[in-house]
């Protein structure tokens, strides 16, 4: 999952940037935090503006990646490894409700 932290400076961006795929990737990060191969889809904008968007985002520091469910593995970067996330310890809703789904 993918966080935008903070916004950059649009105005400051270098010229070759590009400056509407930051702003639209910006605006729906801001939003929600969504998994990084669905932004292609939900901003229907070709997938390779998009990545390139996103690294530099990611780069500068204004996107982070969130922690996913707990034990889902996640690919790491661009050499595609594998890494396991820590598994999280479930909180007292999560608990009772999987109780009350036993009964």
């Amino acid at each position: 999952m993918l966080q935008l932290n903070s916004w950059p400076r649009l105005t400051q961006l270098p010229a070759q940037a590009d400056h509407e795929m930051l702003a639209r990737v910006c605006a729906l990060l801001a939003c929600k935090p969504t998994v990084g191969f669905l932004v292609p889809r939900i901003l229907d904008a070709p997938a390779a503006r998009v990545h390139a968007a996103l690294e530099a985002l990611y780069r500068d520091g204004h996107v982070r990646l969130l922690a996913g469910p707990a034990g889902v593995s996640a690919t790491s970067g661009a050499s595609g490894d594998l890494m396991t996330l820590p598994t999280r310890q479930a909180s007292f809703l999560h608990r009772l409700w999987q109780r009350l789904a036993q009964i």
